[in-house]
């Protein structure tokens, strides 16, 4: 085994939220929007797929096209004789294609890879930085340390008597499906398996395919032989239905929301007698996150409301960890209101580009808020939103209050700029925090 790695370097970003989009990558940007990157496909599907820019959704980024029946055909007739070759790189070999990657999207590509993300997911400056330069080049360096971990583990041993582990790739392929939100999750869903001699069958999000595809020519550019990973944009259904029928399905992993891997792990249990090996599950699902404050906070209220603010409304309330639930006694509520306002006020002015991933989020969390104001019995407005759709699918934050725990705002996953507060009397301070 190599010798022990230092410690990965956590990669500190150069912006910081409220930070302009530089001259360079907004260059970069209009020119994405007026001459869109056209993704290769050598087994097409018949029709052109495009990802609209949810930057500017009356333009698009990408031309692509889904993988057809023949592509899947010809990768699990082959996969195996790749995984074959794949496992004879050396150990050193496969990680410095790792740290490779990780340099060149820091060095190379950064600003490339932050403008596909702003341009695609309409992050800001900031909120692409974090997740497409600095968490992606950790997870690839961190990752290679893991491995390398993983790898020194190994029994004790004995006179006369030498004992030793051999971490051996899963039996079958790996199927990777990936979210919308965050480049950096795509991209280690997809990577991660590699390291221990595995093949991948990559299905990004439809509106992540840009930034997701960049990442993938990157590991290209470092080094990773064609074929260990496969890039493969698809239509959801027939992708997991494609995949979940095969014997040889080695694992899923998963990032979306909790409704999709329920199903997930419902179909491929189904099959369970019918497969070489027991299918491994590595599922991360949406949840209702929550901030839970006693009365001891109340000289804290303007942290509170800033670090509130972040959670729930950063990137539109769309990521998996976002505050959607605001436990705070009672007798601080009218005090804290105000607060809460003038911090959503100060947080929308920086954020020049704000807005929903697409027009289907943006209908859905219209009927959410609609149904939510509507039921006047149990919800109260509190901070209304406001809508627009011009060039981004933009809702503001919308907070409202309900002592109803049994309410679906307190179970519903919204991936949207809403969060419920949930006031509580003083006195029952334990039972409250026994429903978070």
């Amino acid at each position: 085994l190599y010798t022990m790695l230092k410690l990965p370097k956590n990669l500190i970003p150069k912006f910081k939220p409220g930070s302009k989009i530089t001259p360079a990558i907004m260059g970069i940007i209009s020119d994405l929007l007026e001459d869109p990157v056209t993704i290769p496909n050598i087994y097409p599907s018949t029709t052109v797929k495009k990802q609209t820019s949810a930057f500017n959704n009356k333009k698009h980024i990408a031309n692509y096209t889904y993988r057809s029946p023949e592509y899947f055909t010809d990768y699990f007739k082959n996969y195996n004789e790749i995984k074959e070759h794949w496992n004879m790189v050396s150990t050193k070999d496969k990680t410095d294609i790792f740290l490779g990657a990780a340099n060149l999207l820091e060095t190379k590509y950064y600003d490339k890879m932050l403008a596909y993300t702003i341009a695609g997911q309409n992050k800001n400056i900031y909120e692409a930085e974090i997740d497409a330069i600095c968490e992606l080049s950790d997870f690839l360096r961190f990752n290679v340390r893991y491995f390398d971990l993983i790898q020194q583990k190994q029994p004790l041993s004995a006179p006369f008597v030498h004992n030793y582990s051999e971490y051996n790739p899963l039996n079958g392929f790996v199927a990777s499906i990936t979210p919308f939100n965050f480049t950096a999750i795509g991209g280690n869903l997809a990577s991660a398996p590699l390291l221990f001699g595995n093949t991948v069958l990559w299905k990004p999000s439809d509106n992540a395919v840009l930034s997701n595809y960049l990442f993938y020519q990157i590991m290209l550019e470092a080094g990773l032989p064609k074929g260990v990973l496969n890039f493969c944009p698809n239509d959801p259904q027939t992708f997991f239905d494609t995949v979940n029928e095969r014997n040889d399905l080695g694992a899923i992993c998963f990032t979306g929301s909790s409704e999709v891997f329920d199903n997930i792990y419902k179909e491929v249990g189904k099959g369970i007698s019918n497969r070489n090996n027991y299918t491994r599950l590595i599922g991360e699902t949406g949840g209702k996150n929550f901030h839970f404050v006693d009365d001891s906070f109340n000289s804290n209220l303007e942290f509170l409301a800033d670090e509130t603010v972040q959670s729930a409304f950063g990137y539109s309330g769309q990521k998996c960890s976002a505050c959607s639930i605001l436990y705070l006694p009672e007798n601080l509520l009218d005090i804290f209101i105000p607060i809460l306002k003038r911090r959503i006020n100060s947080f929308m002015e920086y954020n020049g580009n704000y807005g929903l991933i697409n027009s289907n989020s943006f209908k859905k969390t219209l009927t959410n808020i609609n149904n939510l104001k509507r039921d006047t019995k149990n919800i109260d407005v509190l901070i209304d939103t406001a809508v627009e759709k011009t060039k981004t699918y933009h809702v503001s934050p919308f907070v409202v209050k309900c002592s109803d725990h049994n309410h679906s705002v307190f179970k519903q996953e919204y991936f949207a700029p809403i969060l419920a507060i949930s006031p509580y009397p003083t006195s029952k301070t334990k039972e409250t925090l026994n429903l978070c």
